[in-house]
């Protein structure tokens, strides 16, 4: 009985040890479990920090690429670097020096400078032709001086010649540029389309002609001035 007894103990001894051994395993394989979880969370920290710190590297160097130069023009250095920008299409940004472009100003005030071109003053025969005239009619001359008129017809179907209110005032009011000289013009023919003056100087003699010609609504087509033969 008590060797039988002895080994019930035994066996109970054995059956403790070997469930204290399972829960100490099972413990051991939840602990491991749990730091395997918790290096694998800090190794996607590191991974994350790893990508953030990437992008805002690249980000700056992009912006740093992209990111205007300004030069002060003077500088031979500077020069040196707006040359080594242009060549290398690098974006940069030009301020000049306001104090050297002062200086520049201040020195080439200082010379007796002319004009480097003097437009000149449109003639009466080209105020006549591009003012009143509108640029429409073929002009002609004679010494310089206006001596028949022609409207130049336009592939515009819109474009009209000029309309004259008055002949005579016409006539008076550019005597000046017409190729015989007179003083006043008086009505020697008139038809709906086409009118004719004489003209005379100071002394009231006959000294030319000028020949009005108009379309059905009165657009002058033609003039032309003559001398007295």
């Amino acid at each position: 009985m008590n060797f039988a007894s002895s080994r019930m103990e035994e066996v109970r001894g054995m059956v403790n040890l070997n469930n204290e051994n399972k829960n100490e395993t099972g413990v051991f394989q939840a602990s491991n479990k749990s730091q395997k979880r918790e290096a694998k969370r800090l190794a996607l920290i590191v991974a994350v920090m790893s990508v953030a710190v990437l992008s805002l590297t690249l980000n700056e160097k992009l912006h740093s690429d992209s990111r205007p130069q300004y030069v002060l023009a003077g500088s031979a250095d500077k020069m040196n670097q707006l040359n080594r920008a242009i060549a290398s299409a690098q974006p940069l940004n030009i301020i000049e020096d306001v104090q050297a472009e002062h200086d520049w100003v201040k020195k080439i005030n200082e010379y007796d400078r002319r004009p480097s071109s003097i437009g000149e003053r449109p003639s009466s025969a080209d105020q006549f032709r591009y003012g009143q005239l509108a640029g429409k009619y073929r002009v002609s001359e004679k010494g310089n001086q206006v001596s028949e008129i022609e409207y130049i017809d336009s592939s515009d179907v819109s474009d009209r010649p000029i309309m004259v209110q008055s002949s005579h005032d016409f006539l008076i009011d550019n005597k000046e540029i017409f190729s015989v000289k007179f003083s006043k013009a008086e009505v020697d023919t008139k038809n709906p389309k086409d009118e004719v003056f004489r003209l005379f100087n100071e002394s009231g003699q006959v000294v030319g002609r000028a020949a009005f010609q108009f379309d059905d609504s009165g657009h002058l087509i033609s003039l032309k001035v003559q001398e007295q033969q």
